[in-house]
């Protein structure tokens, strides 16, 4: 059996706007959980691209011979 929430603030003895607070409380909560998740991951993906543009900046500037030196 499916309660409302009306239902359920009735049974516990609080009005609906304590249970509106409360999930909204609770919802926010959350979202903020997952965007402090979400900004470290970005700021990984950053570190990562920054190195590997490094890298790939300072493999443009080897001379050429380099490269065919080394797979002979």
């Amino acid at each position: 059996m499916w309660l409302t929430l009306e239902d359920a603030a009735e049974k516990l003895g609080v009005s609906i706007d304590t249970v509106h607070e409360v999930l909204g409380t609770s919802i926010i909560q959350i979202l903020e959980s997952q965007v402090d998740e979400l900004r470290n991951e970005l700021e990984q993906l950053q570190n990562t691209l920054q190195q590997k543009e490094t890298m790939l900046l300072y493999l443009r500037e080897q001379p050429f011979e380099l490269w065919t030196d080394r797979r002979t």
